[in-house]
């Protein structure tokens, strides 16, 4: 079976100095919603950097999990395993998100992150950020009304994937990335997510096979394009996002959110 290791060509984000975090997505996630927020606060507070050249789970790396963990590269996606051992994909994230921050270790049913390979990750302490927040209430504001924009992009998903077929569900994914990769200042479409087939079928509720013609059909129907030097596959997104009501909440900030503190 075919996987979708090229849905996207590797992310350009530039790579920093091991000694230093590269705050650049970050900021700019964050400058959508509050244009004072500056590197220096971050980098304070910078532990460490990890590289991942394998698919890795968080659970597996005790320092990771103790920190805040923000993509400098790559790309990672949250995942729940269900008592009958089905995995449900529940969010997806590229260069500049805050991929632990709302990480519950006490709930019945666990959460988890999944770094894809070839995925670089700064480390900011966690009672540190804390610090940093007490000191400039703004910066924590900002987080926060990013991942509020996150959840209600989460919500817009839940909704096509139980009132819509297999092709809204996987045009749907397809707008979520476009979104995840431009509010970081990336088009995605010189990104790369290097999830799979079935870990894409996973997240749409349907099997990898059914996946595999939905994407045949859509490309038939010329309503996705395939690119054919880097062989992957991108969304008509004026045209989609209007079929499936899509609005990008990262780029449009909530009303109830139009100040910061």
């Amino acid at each position: 079976m075919t996987e979708l290791t090229q849905l996207f060509p590797r992310s350009t984000t530039p790579r920093a100095d091991y000694a230093r975090a590269d705050l650049t997505a970050l900021v700019t996630r964050l400058h959508a919603f509050d244009r004072r927020v500056q590197p220096s606060v971050f980098e304070a507070v910078f532990t460490g950097r990890r590289n991942f050249a394998v698919d890795t789970p968080i659970w597996s790396q005790d320092d990771v999990a103790e920190n805040i963990a923000v993509i400098e590269e790559g790309f990672a996606y949250r995942f729940q395993i269900m008592p009958d051992g089905r995995r449900y994909v529940s969010d997806i994230y590229g260069p500049g998100a805050i991929c632990n921050w709302s990480r519950d270790q006490d709930a019945p049913i666990r959460s988890d992150i999944l770094f894809k390979k070839r995925t670089a990750v700064s480390l900011f302490g966690k009672d540190a950020l804390r610090e940093v927040f007490a000191e400039t209430p703004g910066i924590e504001t900002a987080i926060l009304r990013h991942e509020h924009a996150r959840a209600l992009r989460a919500s817009q998903r839940t909704r096509t994937l139980v009132v819509g077929q297999a092709p809204e569900r996987f045009l749907h994914f397809l707008l979520d990335l476009k979104s995840e990769y431009a509010v970081a200042g990336l088009r995605y479409d010189n990104a790369r997510s290097g999830m799979t087939q079935a870990e894409i079928a996973d997240m749409l509720g349907i099997t990898p096979v059914h996946l595999g013609r939905t994407i045949r059909s859509l490309l038939a129907e010329e309503r996705v394009i395939r690119k054919t030097l880097t062989n992957h596959i991108v969304v008509r997104p004026e045209e989609e996002s209007r079929s499936l009501a899509y609005v990008d909440h990262m780029h449009r900030p909530p009303a109830d959110s139009a100040r910061s503190a």
